[in-house]
């Protein structure tokens, strides 16, 4: 039977619960029993094994919900909390759009857009279009993560207002987040187990990773005597930080960092010691490293009739979600956020760092710097 010893949790299977509920039914009524699958009671049995072997599987998964390699959901929420971080939660995609109509039309809060791929923005709040005939009205994606819509294809109103003539965006949406996966998370955790460190790299990436809206984090550190082939001074520490605010960045360095040691970068700002001294420190934020991409193809049946949109848009959001701080882009993996659509093949696929691109060799990113893809400056060629 299912149980819990000091080997851990042993579990019986829902073949073991029929076999054993088989083996009872003959103990008392004889052998002679038929207890076929297709018979009424071979049915009853067949019931009461599911239901006791759904019960065996509600205590495998509790067991399993304390250990965070295996807890996943909410059980892993609560768990992480153990480490003091939560699971960082999803935000939407902003936009501004801007409304054409007639002067006193009121455009309510909540009012729906499409774009030409069908991603649905609301307004975040109430405006009135002006003598002007014109308005800029904030929105944001219906739905958590990065839905993109690339400069000039918001322009379906999907909730008709009298008065109200056009709609566009005169900017790409700014990329939301998807909510951390599990994955994600207990990897995090991992990296957190070094925060309550001090004077370690380790334990100042633990804690920058930590900090609310930061999305990801480098940290080198040059020990020696000299400036290191980074351009690092001698005894410094150079935190490259995506995302956060820059208060809490520097909040955190001050904490994790070695006395004495210097702090490099392009943001500085000021930190108050417990004392009322205060310290100027330094981190930078990535340097952009603008990749251009032409894809050439030849469409087949399936092609959809947004095929080149969805494109650009697939790399755009693979990019989000893997390309990392210093990390080279390398031309092979971007094959499959292309093929995600269907309907193609692809006849060449160039990168580079300006228009027109005709390289096929992987892009290197400075140490410091992250790989950045836009619609804008993707291209694709049907062929």
């Amino acid at each position: 039977m299912t149980q819990l010893t000091s080997q851990g949790l042993t579990r019986t299977r829902l073949d073991e619960r029929m076999t054993a509920l088989q083996e009872a039914m003959r103990a008392i009524f004889g052998p002679s029993i038929n207890l076929d699958p297709d018979t009424v009671d071979g049915q009853s049995l067949g019931v009461f094994a599911e239901s006791i072997s759904n019960l065996d599987q509600l205590a495998e998964d509790t067991y399993h919900s304390f250990n965070p390699q295996s807890a996943t959901g909410v059980a892993l929420s609560r768990l992480v909390q153990l480490n003091g971080i939560r699971r960082i939660e999803g935000t939407y995609s902003t936009v501004d759009l801007l409304c054409v109509g007639q002067e006193g039309t009121i455009i309510p809060a909540g009012s729906l857009v499409k774009s030409s791929t069908n991603a649905t923005f609301q307004t975040t709040a109430a405006a009135t279009i002006p003598a002007s005939g014109h308005v800029s009205v904030p929105a944001r994606a219906s739905v958590m993560g990065a839905v993109l819509a690339p400069v000039g294809t918001l322009t379906k109103i999907d909730t008709p207002i009298y008065g109200w003539q056009t709609v566009s965006n005169p900017l790409d949406a700014v990329p939301g987040r998807a909510e951390e996966t599990d994955e994600q998370l207990r990897l995090r955790r991992r990296a957190s187990t070094s925060t309550p460190g001090q004077s370690i790299v380790d334990a100042m990436y633990g804690a920058l990773s930590n900090i609310p809206d930061v999305l990801q984090a480098l940290v080198y550190e040059n020990d020696q005597d000299t400036t290191d082939a980074n351009g690092l001074p001698p005894h410094s520490i150079y935190c490259v930080v995506e995302g956060g605010t820059n208060q809490n960045i520097l909040d955190t360095i001050w904490l994790k960092k070695t006395a004495g040691t210097t702090t490099h970068g392009t943001t500085s700002g000021t930190v108050t010691d417990s004392m009322g001294n205060p310290h100027v420190l330094k981190f930078s934020r990535p340097a952009d490293t603008n990749i251009w991409v032409t894809v050439n193809l030849h469409t087949r049946p399936g092609w959809p009739t947004d095929g080149a949109q969805r494109i650009k848009d697939a790399l755009t959001a693979w990019a989000l979600a893997n390309q990392s701080i210093g990390e080279e882009v390398i031309h092979s993996r971007l094959f499959d956020p292309i093929n995600s659509i269907p309907g193609h093949s692809i006849d060449s696929l160039y990168i580079g760092t300006a228009a027109n691109p005709a390289g096929t060799a992987n892009i290197a990113v400075p140490f410091d710097g992250l790989a950045r893809f836009d619609s804008t400056r993707i291209v694709v060629n049907v062929l």
